[in-house]
């Protein structure tokens, strides 16, 4: 869990430093903040970085921790951290790649460690397959509902 804990407070810090950008930079004549279409594109990684953030909360309260549940955490954290990672390079533009000028850069190879750290995602894919439960009732339901 320390893994998507870090991968979320990173996740964090960019999508701060990146609005940042955003309200200060300018581009055809108003902020990149204004251009509807990046500003939802932030709000939607806000929205997943906040659940990822709940998500971890809720299971520290819980004080213990499945096999299958660390899996899926983990895996899911390590994908949406490369993914803000990688919006937030694009947005803040050319200085974004540069890692002597932001530390996006850095960031964005230390989320393609958190790919392959802790067990890749096939590895932990499986562990979440192995501990599904099928609804063998629930399908009958539906089957049987279909034929009538």
């Amino acid at each position: 869990m320390s893994i998507a804990g870090q991968i979320a407070a990173s996740c964090q810090r960019a999508i701060g430093i990146t609005l940042a950008r955003m309200m200060s930079r300018r581009q055809f004549g108003q902020t990149l903040f204004e251009h509807q279409a990046l500003r939802l594109r932030m709000a939607d990684l806000q929205a997943r970085v906040d659940l990822l953030r709940y998500a971890l909360h809720g299971i520290a309260e819980q004080g213990r921790l499945e096999l299958r549940t660390a899996a899926a955490v983990k895996v899911t954290a390590a994908r949406l951290g490369e993914e803000v990672i990688s919006e937030c390079m694009h947005i803040f533009g050319g200085a974004g790649y540069l890692v002597d000028e932001t530390t996006l850069g850095k960031w964005w190879r230390d989320m393609k460690l958190a790919r392959v750290g802790g067990g890749t995602d096939e590895v932990l894919w499986e562990l979440v397959a192995a501990g599904m439960t099928p609804d063998h009732d629930g399908y009958a339901a539906v089957v049987g509902a279909s034929k009538a």
